[in-house]
This record gives C-alpha cells, structure tokens and sequence, in this order.
C-alpha cells in the first residue's frame, strides 16, 4: 500500500508490509517497513516502480497483470549486487533497477531475492532474480525520470518490533 505523507519520515514508525511516499524538495522519497528485509528491498522497489510509472500500488498491479503486459514479459535476468552496509547494498540494488531501465529500456516487473537474509546482514551482498519487459510507454505511459538513488537522509535499521525500515530519497 502506497500512501502521500509528508510528515513521516522515520520508517520504524510504520507498521509492517506499509510503503509510504513524502516530497523532498524537488525530489521524491519513500519510507517503508517490513517483517524481513528481503521483503523491505523488494518493498523499496515497488515504491520505485510506482513512482517511474506514476501509477498508485492498484494501477501498478492491474497493469503488470495484464494480459498485454504478460505476452510481453520475456526475459528474466539474474543479478549479484554488492555493498558496504545495508544502505549502500539498497541504493546499489535499486540503482540497477534504474541502470536497466535507463540503459536497457527494460522494465522490471516482479523481482524474488535468492539471498538468505543472514547473507544480506553479513556479507552485504544480494542476489536477485528481475522478470523484465521492455518499457512500451503505449502501455505505461510517460516515465518519470529519476536521475539516482541518493544516499541522502538514507536509513535502513532494524526497528525495535524486529521489523525492518528504510528511508530513501529519488533525485527527480
């Protein structure tokens, strides 16, 4: 579920499974908050899709099941993605999103993390699956631009009900 809040920006204070989006000057942050933090990742996605698309969470959804959206899904792709900490490996993962996107062309439409979750703590390292389709703007409509992930204002923790939250903040 993704909601406008402009006041909220500390992601312990969200409950589970809850994505929320605040303006930051010119740019776009989200907040999120999930039980695991594969699921957090994964979440932190879906908040970047929904802003790339400029489409809510139901849109989102009923598009990328629709019957022209899965004729079109054809490839999948398979990635290893580094970091320093847990906020490098974040903005490190959603920026290839953003690399396969802009590069590519290629839309990602569902991800699964293969990491265990003591290998995204430890090791700082992810591996994901992405089932893409090339972007068809017939079908999404006009992109919004996001030049980066930022590091600014960027968190992610373990919150005090075992829960994990991240911050981050999109340069539009």
């Amino acid at each position: 579920m993704i909601n406008m809040a402009i006041d909220i920006l500390e992601p312990c204070t969200l409950k589970p499974g809850l994505l929320r989006q605040f303006s930051h000057t010119a740019d776009v942050g989200i907040i999120a908050n999930n039980n695991k933090l594969a699921s957090l990742f994964d979440h932190c996605l879906t908040g970047m899709l929904h802003i790339i698309t400029d489409r809510n969470e139901t849109e989102f959804c009923r598009l990328i099941n629709s019957r022209s959206v899965r004729e079109r899904e054809n490839n999948h792709l398979e990635v290893v993605i580094d970091g320093m900490d847990l906020e490098s490996l974040l903005v490190n993962y959603l920026t290839e999103v953003l690399y396969l996107f802009e590069a590519e062309n290629l839309l990602v439409l569902n991800s699964e993390i293969l990491s265990r979750e003591d290998e995204l703590i430890n090791n700082k390292r992810l591996a994901s699956r992405f089932w893409t389709m090339e972007y068809d703007p017939h079908i999404f409509g006009h992109p919004t631009e996001i030049k980066a992930v930022t590091y600014h204002m960027i968190t992610v923790k373990k919150c005090g009900d075992d829960s994990w939250g991240a911050r981050l903040i999109f340069d539009l």
